[in-house]
């Protein structure tokens, strides 16, 4: 499930002309009325606990009708979410008809285990290609661990084209260990090493998940350093002197601690907004993390827009 040789140069033909000056826009109007030229992308990431759980009162099925409602009330154009068994991706398909899904579950690569889903509004995106891959030293090989985990951990990835701007975004959601930092380091290491294998100069990409670690975690380098992909998390850039940060709240008894789900994008995007949701419906969360959502700009880097400028484009 890897784009290699003549699709990877489909790719990077798509990501150019997705960023060219010359590129229109299928609703020109539309898109000259909203933020960063019609690119604005509002994405939502929101661990939904698996639905197998033994909660009591906060058991799935007491949630499910909730989680349907606020994700319908975002309106978000992407959605990753983790923890999500079979019937759970499901249901929310069914609630939530507007959006495609690319999803497996992470024992067999099929519908066993949890999954990574991740959904986009197919109305403004065509699906250019998608995949999952193991974090583990056979990442290609379903259900593979090597590094410590007690469970599969996996990354679900799509390739989006924005059929307003042209612009292709690469998705990626994960879910990583949260046991042990070994296994974060490593499958972070995996994580940065495939984006820059995979994602051609151009497109834009986009990580978000449950990532059981803070931004400040050494695990988390290979991702934000700048000699590693040079992603900020949208929430920390919006409001960097925040207190307040925590996303896990184990159903309201823990919402002070630590913020360990994050949206990354590139450090010279422009964030609009973002959000760590925290209301209660009727007394109850919706889940065991707060769901996290932010919109920005998802364009072109400005020196490859510089350079293009330079020679023409």
């Amino acid at each position: 499930m890897k784009p290699l040789g003549w699709i990877a140069a489909v790719f990077a033909a798509v990501c150019a002309a997705g960023c060219s000056k010359s590129a229109r826009p299928l609703d020109a109007e539309v898109s000259k009325a909203e933020p960063c030229g019609g690119r604005s992308v509002q994405v939502v990431t929101f661990n939904i606990r698996y639905g197998t759980a033994p909660d009591g009162e906060n058991r799935w099925e007491n949630r499910r009708q909730m989680v349907i409602d606020l994700l319908r009330g975002y309106g978000a154009d992407v959605m990753g979410f983790q923890e999500a068994l079979s019937f759970q991706t499901e249901q929310l398909q069914e609630g939530l008809p507007e959006y495609d899904v690319a999803a497996v579950g992470r024992d067999d690569g099929r519908n066993a285990g949890e999954a990574c889903p991740i959904f986009y509004r197919r109305s403004r995106f065509e699906r250019l290609d998608w995949g999952v891959f193991w974090f583990s030293d056979t990442p290609d090989v379903p259900g593979s661990k090597h590094w410590g985990n007690e469970v599969p951990r996996i990354c679900t990835w799509v390739s989006l084209r924005d059929r307003r701007s042209g612009q292709v975004i690469w998705v990626f959601n994960v879910h990583l260990d949260y046991q042990y930092q070994i296994t974060r380091q490593k499958s972070a290491a995996l994580l940065a090493e495939r984006i820059k294998q995979w994602v051609p100069a151009g497109c834009f990409p986009i990580v978000m998940g449950d990532f059981n670690t803070e931004l400040t975690n050494p695990a988390m380098e290979p991702l934000l350093a700048k000699d590693g992909l040079h992603l900020a998390d949208c929430w920390r850039t919006a409001h960097p002197q925040e207190e307040l940060a925590g996303t896990w709240n184990d159903f309201g008894r823990q919402v002070h601690g630590a913020k360990i789900d994050h949206i990354l994008i590139p450090a010279w995007a422009k964030v609009l907004e973002a959000e760590v949701d925290r209301r209660q419906f009727d007394g109850r969360y919706p889940s065991d993390h707060f769901p996290l959502r932010a919109v920005f700009c998802a364009e072109m880097e400005p020196a490859l827009e510089g350079l293009k400028s330079e020679n023409g484009g």
